[in-house]
């Protein structure tokens, strides 16, 4: 290679535009000018001294450090005078910029927020929004193309302009902005038959847009034109044939027609107006007869509704003393027993004012002894019900427990239907309870009664362990004074031991894993961690 190609490139020339200034000054000045124009920011990574929590948040560079504490402090819900940013170790003031700190655009800078009374306003802990998965800065790099660069080479005979080009591309920082925003509800409809909702929607989508084709498709002339309404009559013509040598024309079918007078079109509207008259007259008429039946049905549902309405009231009153008179004689709840207390609570104070106000001195003490044994018997009687309704309300809790191990598993789907499953578990279940039932019932003969014995005899088999032992030695005891000719009401005690200890055995996880009582697991709020 020569030495001409050795020497170094000297600067640019300075070229001079048309008035006389620099072209490289002007180009200069004008992007100077456009770099000012725009915003730089930097990112900032705020670390809250005292919960160690670090905070990203963009900021422009030539905005104060007093923006930044009324961010944080919205955030916060905090004073903007408590705060105060630490940077490098210093205490930054409210009126600088993050351009007069030596901070460069597109760059990320680490300071501190403390608190200037940390003992009586510390800090809160940031509360990012969980249901956006989102950084709250992100870095964009644009690329701008390639430019060319242009410049001199000199040699020492010639002089070579050179071309060059360079791809130019710029970091920019987004900083992401959160809306929240929730739809309102509007209200909706439910499916009766599935129980599916359906919702309104707060916005609905437009109609879709005709095409504009440049014809104009509404115009005022054509919407206010003047119509004008005239009565003509029209010609008439006909053609007849004759008959002629060598063509007939039957006139069987010939009528005679005498012409009448001519008629002017002011009497055929009057005709035509005659005859409107009277279909309206018709149809009038048959308005007014639909609505008096109309009317009639209306009356009829009227008085139907009303004549279901006082039936529906008296079948409720009645309804309502038959449910008061059965909570009485046949009491089952804790209410019912209430009822029955005031009510001879109520009747012993009327009966004392009539003896008060009837009878003195041994007379009204005698009076008074007798209706405390008339209550005394009474509580008596209420002590008896309230057995027979421990009874009675043990055996429903009974059947109430053994349909519940014994039903499938259920699942509702959205539209409505259930789908059902049977497990294993449901299945032993389902037939420990059919047993159970046919065990506790009554009037069975004695091959049924045998039958079932021996049914319950094979089940508790299946287990070896002291409950089934004496459960077998039970209906082997039943079995042999059953043929024995033995009186079934002398067989009540002994056939509750067989049942009791058949509940116990269903009740029993390892003979019946359906019958596990369902735990409910209260459930805990889980605090995401900063």
């Amino acid at each position: 290679m020569s030495d001409e190609h050795n020497l170094p490139l000297p600067p640019l020339p300075t070229m001079i535009n048309d008035k006389g200034e620099d072209n490289n000054n002007v180009y200069n000045e004008s992007k100077d000018s456009n770099e000012e124009q725009e915003t730089k920011l930097a990112t900032v990574k705020m670390l809250l001294e005292s919960i160690g929590q670090t905070v990203t948040v963009a900021f422009p560079l030539r905005s104060p450090i007093n923006e930044l504490i009324t961010h944080f402090a919205k955030e916060l819900r905090m004073p903007e005078n408590i705060l105060q940013i630490i940077f490098k170790e210093k205490a930054l003031d409210n009126q600088l910029t993050l351009s007069e700190i030596e901070v460069e655009p597109n760059t990320t800078v680490s300071m501190e927020l403390h608190s200037k009374d940390p003992i009586n306003e510390p800090l809160r802990p940031y509360k990012p929004r969980q249901d956006i998965s989102m950084p709250d800065v992100i870095t964009v790099r644009i690329d701008e193309g390639i430019k060319n660069l242009f410049f001199f080479l000199i040699t020492k005979k010639n002089l070579f302009l050179l071309k060059s080009g360079q791809s130019m591309s710029r970091d920019v920082v987004v900083e992401i902005e959160r809306n929240n925003f929730r739809k309102p509800y509007l209200g909706g409809i439910r499916h009766r038959m599935t129980g599916k909702e359906f919702h309104h929607a707060s916005a609905q989508t437009l109609p879709p847009q005709r095409p504009d084709k440049g014809i104009m498709r509404y115009c005022r002339d054509t919407q206010t034109i003047q119509s004008r309404h005239r009565v003509i009559q029209t010609t008439n013509e006909q053609s007849t044939q004759m008959s002629k040598p060598g063509y007939y024309v039957s006139n069987e079918n010939d009528r005679l027609l005498t012409p009448h007078r001519y008629q002017t079109a002011e009497e055929k509207f009057e005709i035509l107006n005659k005859k409107a008259i009277i279909i309206q007259k018709y149809f009038r008429r048959w308005l007014a007869k639909r609505d008096v039946n109309t009317l009639r049905e209306a009356f009829q549902k009227r008085i139907q509704h009303e004549l279901g309405e006082k039936q529906r009231q008296l079948d409720e009153r009645q309804q309502r003393y038959q449910n008061d008179l059965d909570r009485r004689l046949h009491p089952r709840t804790k209410d019912d027993f209430d009822v029955l207390y005031a009510a001879l609570e109520k009747w012993r104070e009327e009966e004392i004012a009539k003896i008060n106000a009837t009878k003195q001195g041994a007379a009204r003490k005698a009076a008074l002894a007798l209706l405390v044994d008339e209550e005394t018997e009474l509580l008596a009687t209420i002590d008896r019900y309230k057995t027979e309704a421990q009874k009675y309300n043990k055996e429903v809790n009974i059947q109430r427990f053994l349909e519940r191990v014994a039903q499938p598993k259920r699942w509702k789907y959205k539209d409505g239907s259930t789908t059902e499953m049977d497990t294993p578990y449901s299945i032993r279940a389902r037939e420990l309870m059919q047993i159970y039932n046919t065990i506790t019932m009554k009037f069975l003969t004695l091959d049924e009664r045998l039958d079932i014995l021996l049914t319950l005899k094979h089940t508790v088999k299946e287990h070896e362990c002291r409950l089934t032992e004496e459960i077998i030695q039970l209906i082997d005891r039943e079995a042999d004074l059953l043929m024995r000719g033995t009186k079934e009401e002398n067989l009540s005690g002994l056939r509750q031991r067989i049942s009791t200890l058949f509940l116990q055995y269903i009740k029993t996880p390892t003979f019946n894993p359906g019958g596990v009582p369902k735990v409910t697991v209260q459930k805990k709020k889980f605090e995401y961690l900063p």
